[in-house]
């Protein structure tokens, strides 16, 4: 397949698909700030299209790549990087970001981070300044620029009233994860902590299906001084804080659990250390404001949201696990085929047939007349040309350590090759039915694509059943999402502009379908349905 050709159908996919789900789900996203992505991606690919076809594939990809990928990826990195407090960091990466993304959120994005820099270094005045011209911006990060000014100063009952009078101008917040968050932990620290589970109780669909919860359960947990499920969210979910947080919330819990002296005790050996002018102002400020005892408060209403909170606990956990656990089986395969790849190239085979014959590609009379039946593992191996592995390895990244993760490392390695080899039997089975044509038996097919769709088809089951067992709103997107994906693989395989075998995508993905739920019945637990 030309280069180009391929780029060009990658890129005119991957944008239609990224901003169509983008627009789709306005809950998610500041539209705004992605009318001008969107206008500049397809400005420019449509007039590539028109006035630059031999190139349009080259062009798109490198305008997708700038405006969407890049910057995508970049909102990745820097939710990462707030907990570990890198905020030098941050801003040099949201400066980077802002050139390539030319919306004003990036650059509001960039100066709330350097506030956050120099409250952490204790200069508080300068900071609370920068939160003030941010929060007058009107960008998205003016909400958070307003909140955090209160939470620098250490006025919890003014973020109450001025949280209180958003959401009774604008009701629709009420809802809002984000503000859920936020009011349900400015309560835990004005010591209303039946008000605060009463919240989350209020709100738990929506904090549970979004990123806020891990956030709103460490503050939770920490205020109702229930320090062994704070000890598991340290350890789990909010492994990546740093040290003086972790500290700053054991301090909180040990208080409110009624341990004053450990507490008192904690918090001073932490200020008797080499922390941030940020640390030590807010241990300072809980030696000054302990929290009360939260035994003496808590209803029985709240202390059964208490409970719901702490069994979901190890859903989050296991979610966290799952992430941290690095994914060796897709890199040994990867590995695997780009080292095969380089074999070809060493032979200038890539896009050699006779060569590739001699390596070991499937063809299908060979197979059959000479009993060579090696080829059925060999040729998924091979790949013709760089785009192709470079379209089948990146689609292997992207979903393999998330099945792999979900399944274990011994059942994925058997699906990936199950549905590999049996994708290749199922068009020997074709063959001999007559159903591919005489001159199939001579051609030559090979590719890992039919063991990377049986990963698809796997993903797709793991979904599925996920969605089953909780009827999470999140794991129907996912299923949505995953089933456009194979719909607009198999239109592609029909219309022949891949030149890709039908046959091998779709018995690929049935069998990666069917192995997955099959496991999933011998061992109904070895497929979860987490938050991950």
């Amino acid at each position: 397949m030309d280069t180009n050709i391929g780029l060009l159908i990658f890129s005119g996919l991957y944008g239609v698909f990224f901003f169509w789900r983008l627009w789709g789900n306005a809950r998610n996203a500041d539209l705004s700030e992605w009318k001008l992505p969107t206008i500049i991606f397809f400005g420019v690919f449509g007039l590539a299209l028109l006035f630059a076809m031999d190139i349009a594939g080259y062009v798109g990809t490198a305008v997708l790549l700038l405006i969407v990928i890049i910057p995508t990826q970049g909102t990745r990195l820097t939710s990462r990087l707030i907990f570990k407090q890198q905020y030098s960091l941050l801003r040099r990466v949201t400066l980077f970001l802002r050139v390539l993304h030319p919306v004003p959120y990036w650059r509001e994005e960039n100066q709330f981070y350097t506030a956050l820099e120099l409250a952490h270094d204790g200069q508080t005045d300068e900071a609370v300044a920068l939160l003030d011209q941010i929060k007058e911006s009107g960008t998205a990060m003016a909400t958070s620029a307003d909140h955090y000014r209160y939470r620098l100063k250490w006025e919890w009952q003014a973020l109450k009233q001025h949280l209180e009078f958003q959401m009774a101008r604008e009701p629709a917040k009420r809802n809002d994860p984000y503000f859920a968050h936020i009011y349900a932990r400015t309560l835990g620290e004005l010591g209303d902590l039946n008000g605060m589970w009463s919240v989350i109780n209020q709100q738990w669909n929506g904090l549970a299906h979004s990123s806020y919860m891990t956030l709103t359960l460490l503050s939770a947990f920490s205020f109702s001084g229930r320090l062994d499920a704070l000890e598991k969210l340290l350890a789990g979910p909010m492994s990546v804080i740093d040290e003086p947080t972790k500290t700053a919330w054991r301090v909180v819990a040990l208080y409110a659990s009624g341990e004053q002296a450990q507490a008192q005790e904690l918090a001073q050996a932490s200020l008797n250390t080499d922390i941030s002018s940020m640390a030590r102002m807010v241990l300072e400020q809980r030696l000054a404001n302990p929290p009360i005892v939260a035994a003496q408060l808590l209803s029985a209403n709240a202390d059964q949201v208490l409970t719901r909170a702490a069994m979901a606990l190890g859903e989050y956990s296991r979610a966290a696990q799952m992430q941290l656990k690095t994914p060796w089986i897709t890199f040994a395969l990867i590995a695997a085929n780009v080292a095969v790849f380089m074999i070809e190239l060493a032979r200038n085979g890539s896009e050699d047939t006779e060569i590739l014959y001699q390596l070991g590609a499937f063809v299908p009379r060979t197979i059959l007349d000479n009993g060579e039946w090696w080829r059925l593992l060999a040729s998924i191996f091979l790949h013709y040309g760089w785009m192709h592995i470079l379209f089948n390895m990146l689609a292997l990244n992207a979903i393999g350590p998330f099945v792999e993760r979900v399944m274990g490392k011994v059942r994925y390695t058997l699906l990936y090759f199950g549905a590999g080899l049996g994708a290749g039997v199922l068009m020997l089975v074709a063959y001999q039915a007559n159903l591919m044509g005489k001159e199939f038996g001579e051609s030559i097919s090979l590719g890992a694509s039919g063991a990377i769709m049986g990963v698809l088809g796997a993903y797709f089951a793991i979904v599925l059943r996920s969605w089953m067992r909780s009827r999470n709103p999140l794991w129907w997107a996912r299923l949505i999402n995953i089933a456009i994906v194979l719909g607009l693989q198999f239109v592609l395989d029909l219309s022949g502009v891949l030149e890709t075998s039908v046959t091998a995508h779709f018995g690929g993905a049935l069998i990666g379908f069917l192995i997955a739920m099959a496991f999933a019945a011998f061992k109904p637990n070895s497929v979860l349905a987490t938050n991950s």
